[in-house]
């Protein structure tokens, strides 16, 4: 006997647009939401892929679920969210079109202010801070709604087990740790010349670098030939795929998360390490403030 349906004729049909299993903070905040969105029947929810599938959630991760979702977008949608990087202004075939931007700077690009008085209906930013950037630049302050990021308490929090990779290159010194791009934007450079200055060799300290898979590399070669060396204080660096379930144990890993950006929409690997119970060193600005 065939399943009956939950969903009514009068669900509320939803086309949701972004990456979804990749190892990126878009794609993690977009299997949150999905996560979340598809406990509700009366939501009707197909799936628009950006890039392509990095991995597939295991048969016990609360992600398994969202491989269900039809990926066929409904033709007569309600509603049609976008959360994706680069940015893509042009109005959906159907349904009110609701933009979730990520942006880092004080102001928006002028390009993007056009586009999105003209055809979108909604933005969903991370922040108040963001709110103000785009209401400052233009943009209809009753078309700019706040949808905070947020984690997951039943993961990230202060009983999760460090990394042992980690914790062996480490030993027993004092480590700081850094989740993110490794650029100018996001102060890897800031970090590691004030590392530098502080500590010296002999101090038992270290820098772990997690990169991001997502940049360039240009900096990031600098930061691999310091790690080679014996008269400086220890760096590590790595830019391997760590997964979502992994990701409090990273944080586990150390003794103090620092992030000292220079331009930050809502920093969500802050809002992580805390989260771990540890203490965090940001710019007192910004998104994060």
């Amino acid at each position: 006997m065939a399943r009956k349906s939950t969903r009514s004729s009068n669900s509320i049909k939803i086309n949701y647009e972004g990456s979804l299993f990749v190892h990126h903070s878009l794609g993690m905040v977009n299997r949150e939401l999905l996560s979340e969105l598809v406990k509700f029947p009366n939501l009707d929810i197909r799936h628009i892929p950006f890039e392509t599938d990095q991995f597939t959630p295991g048969s016990d991760s609360k992600y398994r679920q969202l491989t269900s979702i039809k990926k066929k977008p409904h033709p007569d949608a309600d509603i049609h969210i976008r959360h994706r990087w680069p940015p893509d202004f042009t109005r959906p075939p159907s349904g009110k079109f609701i933009l979730m931007q990520p942006w880092e700077y004080g102001s928006l690009p002028v390009s993007w202010c056009r586009a999105i008085t003209d055809t979108v209906d909604e933005v969903w930013v991370y922040s108040r801070f963001l709110k103000v950037c785009y209401e400052r630049s233009g943009i209809p302050a009753e078309k700019v709604k706040v949808v905070p990021l947020g984690i997951d308490p039943r993961q990230f929090n202060p009983d999760v087990r460090p990394l042992s990779w980690i914790r062996e290159m480490c030993g027993n010194r004092y480590t700081f740790l850094f989740n993110g791009g490794v650029t100018t934007r996001k102060g890897s450079d800031i970090l590691i010349n004030a590392y530098l200055s502080e500590f010296s060799a002999d101090e038992q300290v270290c820098l772990v670098i997690k990169d991001s898979p997502v940049y360039v590399k240009g900096m990031a070669e600098k930061v691999q030939e310091l790690t080679n060396r014996t008269d400086i204080a220890r760096i590590i660096y790595t830019s391997r795929d760590i997964s979502h379930e992994e990701l409090p144990n990273l944080y586990a890993s150390a003794d103090c998360y620092v992030h000292p950006y220079r331009a930050e929409g809502y920093g969500l690997p802050i809002a992580e390490a805390m989260a771990c119970g540890k203490p965090v060193i940001v710019t007192g600005g910004g998104g994060v403030s």
